[in-house]
């Protein structure tokens, strides 16, 4: 893990994964 990719968590933003799932929220853990 970057320095990028923490900041990127912090923001709100779409986490779309490799099996096609997209995760809305602050955190990765965030559904």
């Amino acid at each position: 893990m970057t320095t990028s990719v923490r900041t990127a968590a912090r923001v709100p933003a779409v986490l779309v994964l490799e099996d096609g799932r997209i995760f809305r929220g602050r955190a990765y853990g965030a559904v």
